[in-house]
């Protein structure tokens, strides 16, 4: 009887091993190098936090592991948490000063961390250590550019070329330190290289269209009936500025500026970023952020060519003039248009500037229209849509937008790009894209249409982790005169198909005007 108890004592015993107790199977990992594993595979799968928890399980067991302090350090550095991501890269490099990949995540959290100088001794080391990381040689190419060694930037992201002719970083790179050193056209065939290899490379898409700004501003001049003074007509404005002062443009602003005589104007080209109802309602805001480093004063009432207008005086806290700003109202945007400092009066050729400015281009408007219930209209000089009246509409910087929906879980945003790429092409690398940036990717619905103008579109709607939640997301393209348009809308699975109802019906309303 005592031998039967027991032996069944040792089967229940067994048995709760077996089913209650499953970690502590033949299969749960038991040394650091099969948790060291682990993490790798639990990078590989985007698995960031899975992939810390691993790498410190295996540093519980042995501290001494090089690898693990490394895989942690990248984890920790895709997380953007890059003091931490230094700190573990740090420790890996004490354990092995001649281990390439920790001097690489060493780098790359320096730069976003804003330390370049030190970010380039540490690319200099990893490339040393390993010249045939492609990636070593990018962000070598991104350091010295940010630190103003064009000519060296350029040589690091051709040598990451000749390791992968197909990294549009590398060739982002390349057309960066070319536009910085003043080859506009060679800086256009590399980002249009980028758009080749990624065609929803927005940083490529900004900056081909501010090189195209450049193009315009050298054609643009023309001779003014005063003498003194020659026309500036680009696609937003027109102006006079003096022959002498030399025109440079970015996709925030164009900046005129001489120095015989002394003369320097900039017009802002990005003004909100959020809606403003008024003028008044725009230099509130303004005023109060500026406030915090600088002095406001002589606050004037002048003319920007014939339309009315604020002006400021700008001034450090020792009581330099910083600069003077004119600000207006038209298009219903804030225009903003300012000088460079140095007085408190605006030079003749300044004020010049002001009287003869006048504004071409639309950049977005909305229009209520009393035949369409409960809609109102966004127009510009692309394309127009109709959407709910109780939606707040924002317009942000170039041709962004998001839609503010009351009381719902949900993000709506849109904006267009100008790209020649094949619209089936683009697609495809889109849904690649994707792919590789969510984790649990999975494509739900992808129909094909047409718009009611006859462009084709393409309606594609998958899930996600994101934010440890399951998140879905439905985007609209319609592809016309080799431009994109998208409607993105996010939400949360709980959400009600309403929301999807109406952003149907905003992209069915989709009317090109350009």
């Amino acid at each position: 009887m005592n031998t039967k108890i027991g032996y069944y004592y040792m089967l229940m015993v067994l048995f709760t091993l077996i089913f209650l107790f499953p970690c502590i199977s033949a299969d749960t990992p038991h040394t650091a190098q099969e948790w060291i594993d682990i993490a790798y595979d639990r990078f590989s799968d985007k698995d960031y936090s899975g992939t810390i928890d691993a790498a410190d399980k295996a540093i519980q067991i042995d501290p001494s592991l090089e690898r693990a302090w490394n895989i942690k350090s990248a984890a920790l550095r895709n997380l953007k948490q890059f003091d931490d991501a230094l700190k573990a890269a740090e420790e890996a490099i004490a354990l092995n000063n001649s281990y390439s990949a920790p001097w690489y995540n060493k780098a790359e959290s320096l730069m976003n961390l804003g330390q370049e100088e030190d970010a380039l001794l540490a690319y200099e080391r990893a490339t040393e250590l390993n010249d045939k990381h492609v990636s070593s040689w990018v962000g070598k190419s991104w350091a010295l550019n940010t630190l103003g060694y064009f000519e060296k930037g350029l040589e690091a992201a051709d040598k990451a070329i000749a390791l992968d002719p197909n990294n549009e970083f590398a060739w982002n790179n390349k057309g960066l330190a070319l536009k910085l050193m003043g080859n506009y056209e060679k800086a256009k065939e590399a980002y249009e290289m980028v758009l080749q290899l990624n065609p929803l490379n927005t940083n490529a898409l900004s900056q081909l269209q501010n090189l195209s700004i450049t193009d315009q501003i050298k054609d643009s001049p023309t001779e003014s009936i005063n003498q003194k003074y020659q026309v500036y007509k680009g696609s937003l404005f027109t102006v006079e500025y003096p022959k002498s002062a030399q025109i440079t443009g970015s996709e925030s602003s164009i900046k005129f500026k001489g120095d015989n005589p002394p003369f320097s104007m900039t017009v802002g080209l990005v003004q909100r970023s959020v809606s403003y109802s008024s003028l008044d309602d725009f230099i509130d805001s303004w005023t109060r952020s500026f406030a915090l480093i600088y002095d406001i004063s002589n606050i004037s009432d002048v003319f920007v060519g014939e339309i009315p207008a604020k002006q400021f005086t700008i001034k450090n806290k020792d009581g330099e003039v910083v600069m003077i700003s004119t600000i207006f109202w038209e298009n219903n945007i804030p225009n903003i248009i300012s000088n460079g400092g140095g007085s408190e009066l605006l030079t003749e050729e300044e004020q010049h500037f002001l009287k003869t400015y006048k504004n071409i281009g639309i950049p977005g408007e909305e229009i209520r229209d009393p035949f369409l219930n409960n809609k109102k209209i966004f127009s510009d000089s692309k394309y127009t849509f109709e959407y709910p009246e109780e939606w707040s509409l924002s317009i942000g910087n170039d041709s962004e937008f998001t839609f503010d929906v009351p009381d719902r879980n949900v993000k709506i945003n849109g904006y267009y790009i100008e790209t020649p790429v094949d619209f089936s092409q683009y697609m495809e690398v889109f849904k690649q894209k994707m792919d590789k940036g969510f984790k649990d990717f999975k494509i739900i619905k992808d129909t094909p249409g047409v718009s009611k103008e006859g462009y084709p579109t393409r309606i594609v709607e998958f899930s996600c982790i994101y934010n440890g939640a399951i998140t879905n997301t439905r985007t609209y393209v319609l592809s016309a005169n080799n431009t994109f348009y998208f409607l993105i809308i996010t939400y949360r699975t709980n959400e009600s198909s309403d929301i999807r109802e109406l952003t149907d019906e905003i992209f069915t309303s989709y009317m090109i005007t350009k």
